[in-house]
């Protein structure tokens, strides 16, 4: 079992190994069997050859991968650093990072904002690539505000996985809908298993709405 730590991975246990705390070895396939909402996970291993049969450890949750998911640096445009590449699959609206000087923002000052304009649209805002390792499984957790009126309307928090070449060989998505968000800070989390040919992944969160409406996003990692 593998964790990813300071922008590297590195093993949570592995046959054969000293577990900590308890007088044995690690033994077993390491299930998993419970992952926060902030990737912390609680895996069973298997401990061979002395007082207990097995035992449940806790790992702390990965680093983050994501650059600038706090929105807290300026880029271009009005938008944060980092994700400057922004669209409309329909009518119109903006994106932008907000800076409310933290009175409404679920961590530090900035969040990134999108919006649709009155009758109806879509906005997409995508990260910069952040490399990954192939055959790998990473956990991206970000928070959202929203509050939709259609049963029509979603948002969408996504991750998508690219080749060397710029292919797209992998996609995961969580999404948001009509009465499970009344503009409250709420986590979304997109567990993933890197393809053999992924070399990195991008983040992509977005609005469809058929009236006018607004989507925080915040502490992406």
């Amino acid at each position: 079992m593998l964790q990813i730590k300071d922008g590297k991975i590195r093993e949570l246990a592995a046959v054969a190994n000293a577990a900590p705390a308890e007088d044995g070895i690690f033994a077993g396939d390491y299930p998993v069997l419970l992952q926060n909402p902030r990737g912390d996970i609680a895996f069973q291993s298997g401990l061979c050859c002395k007082r207990f049969p097995d035992g449940i450890f806790l790992s702390p949750a990965p680093s983050s991968l994501v650059v600038n998911g706090d929105f807290e640096l300026p880029g271009d445009n009005g938008l944060p650093a980092g994700w400057q590449i922004v669209w409309h699959e329909s009518g119109t609206g903006d994106a932008f990072r907000y800076d409310s000087g933290g009175t409404d923002a679920m961590k530090g000052t900035s969040v990134l904002r999108l919006h649709v304009d009155a009758g109806g649209a879509s906005t997409f805002v995508l990260s910069d690539e952040m490399p990954v390792l192939p055959t790998t499984s990473y956990v991206v957790n970000g928070w959202m505000r929203y509050s939709l009126r259609s049963e029509e309307d979603s948002v969408f928090f996504s991750v998508i996985q690219f080749d060397a070449a710029g292919n797209v060989v992998g996609f995961d998505e969580v999404r948001g809908v009509k009465g499970d968000n009344y503009w409250q800070w709420i986590p979304k989390r997109v567990l993933i298993r890197t393809s053999p040919a992924a070399s990195s992944i991008r983040v992509r969160v977005g609005l469809v709405s058929t009236t006018e409406s607004y989507l925080d996003v915040d502490d992406v990692r």
